[in-house]
């Protein structure tokens, strides 16, 4: 946009109002460090730095970053610099954790090859139903590409501005589906291996997931599963924090919150449709993996249950060792050994009530951590939407409650036949 061109000191003048005005700083004990001018077509910017020192040991400065485009302010950032020393032994502690976390995507790897083999086997002696695997395949295809174009803010960001904004949007999107298309062929093996493990073991641990794809929302199975659901996901929730205040007791530490992925939702065009659409996606890629291919597979194996449940808990704590979004902080085993007991609880639910039950409990769960940021909002509004949010996964038990109502009102109204 056109604005005008002020000289260094004028706009380094209307940056400080700004500061005071809008940050409530005293800038009398910062020391302005740095200033850059760039001339654009139609105005001229300017970039002011001021530091002042926290501490001498060791030595932390904390810096105030402000722009100026034309004759306004358009950004301001107050940043603590972390000394080197520190940044370098943040760097060598996260070595351990780094070590896991590559054990558990080891792991993880030897399950899709593992997947492969039986999808590619299975599929050999017809024992492979590929609509499933597409089905869901591309359910989790579609809620992906709709979490990208939710995110206004990156699109904009991606805009060359010498070029129509859709142009770059598709360039983007083609570029994420180019990254992305692998997690989406094997979660089709890892379905494709699920179910025709699941069914030639006669366990029907999909039937009720099958019965919801096919459009059966009322069937009384598909409600119970979303009931079962949404109640293990409250349990998850309870072992996650119970296990968070143990680590604590032992001086555990947790990170402040929100932060990392909290934002991806946040900052979408619609923070309902981006948590729904994105954790719906890691519901089914997770449970569907961990749960109905590994668990099934290392069941008909071993012949072990408590090795189903296990196993696949380990590499599903394992691979979330350093997302730091997660609880705990420190140490750096905690969220590693916190995501193993909660995929322990998602273990047992799936050999105890099936596929749908433990996707829809996972749904539930990922729901209420993403959204208690808004659900601890002032706005009763924001609020409002949030609970409804979280509340989706209960849809199937609502709506088949309500179907069951209606036939047994429609059982008392019907006579009796009379005898012949």
């Amino acid at each position: 946009a056109a604005g005008p061109s002020l000289e260094v000191d004028e706009a380094r003048g209307r940056a400080r109002e700004a500061l005071v005005a809008g940050l409530d700083l005293d800038l009398g004990d910062w020391t302005a460090t740095a200033v850059s001018s760039i001339d654009r077509p139609a105005r001229r910017d300017h970039t002011f730095t001021w530091e002042r020192e926290l501490a001498d040991r060791p030595e932390t400065v904390e810096r105030l970053t402000a722009r100026c485009a034309g004759d306004e302010i358009i950004y301001a950032r107050r940043a603590v610099i972390v000394p080197g020393p520190a940044r370098r032994a943040a760097r060598a502690a996260e070595a351990p954790g780094r070590a896991l976390e590559s054990v558990g995507f080891a792991l993880l790897a030897v399950f899709a090859i593992a997947a492969f083999l039986v999808f590619l086997t299975r599929l050999r002696d017809g024992q492979v139903r590929l609509w499933r695997s597409s089905a869901v395949a591309g359910i989790v295809f579609a809620c992906l590409v709709g979490t990208w174009l939710l995110q206004t803010g990156i699109l904009f960001l991606r805009w060359e501005p010498l070029w129509p904004q859709w142009i770059s949007t598709l360039q983007y999107l083609v570029n994420r589906v180019g990254t992305e298309i692998w997690m989406t062929l094997v979660l089709l093996a890892l379905i494709g291996a699920g179910d025709a493990l699941d069914r030639s073991r006669g366990a029907d641990r999909g039937a009720s997931l099958w019965s919801l794809l096919s459009g059966k929302i009322t069937d009384p199975a598909v409600g119970l599963a979303s009931f079962r659901g949404v109640m293990i996901g409250l349990v998850c929730g309870g072992v996650m924090t119970f296990a968070v205040l143990a680590l604590g007791l032992g001086g555990a530490t947790v990170s402040l919150q929100p932060r990392g992925f909290f934002f991806y939702a946040l900052n979408s065009a619609s923070p309902v449709l981006s948590t729904l659409l994105f954790f719906l996606n890691v519901a089914l890629l997770e449970e569907l993996g961990y749960r109905f291919f590994a668990g099934t597979w290392l069941l008909e194996r071993t012949g072990r249950r408590w090795v189903a449940i296990v196993l696949p808990a380990i590499v599903y704590g394992l691979t979330h060792t350093r997302l730091d979004f997660l609880p705990v902080a420190e140490p750096w085993w905690g969220r590693a050994l916190v995501l193993t007991l909660v995929g322990c609880v998602w273990g047992w639910a799936f050999l105890r009530f099936g596929a749908l039950a433990v996707v829809l409990s996972h749904w539930t769960a990922d729901l209420f951590i993403f959204n208690w940021p808004r659900l601890a909002a002032d706005d009763s509004t924001i609020v409002t939407a949030a609970a409804l949010t979280v509340a989706v996964p209960a849809i199937p038990a609502l709506v088949a409650a309500i179907a069951a109502g209606i036939r047994r009102a429609r059982g008392r109204r019907t006579p009796p036949l009379e005898s012949a």
